[in-house]
């Protein structure tokens, strides 16, 4: 039953695992990557986001349509 339980606390939000060192301490390979993580990590909330406000329309065009 241990196993089962979770041994984690505090937030459940992902951070970006580059965002530890201010950006002036950081070299710019360490910047590149981070702006790469950050792009990919816009470009998915931006197809969620179009996800999402497909599946309100969706939802609304079918309530109105049954009348």
């Amino acid at each position: 039953m241990s196993g089962l339980t979770s041994k984690h606390k505090g937030s459940t939000l992902m951070k970006s695992p580059i965002a530890s060192k201010p950006d002036d301490e950081k070299t710019p390979t360490e910047l590149k990557r981070e702006l790469k993580y950050l792009r990919a990590e816009n470009a998915y909330l931006k197809k969620l986001d179009a996800q999402l406000r497909e599946r309100e329309q969706a939802a609304t065009k079918q309530g109105s349509s049954k009348d």
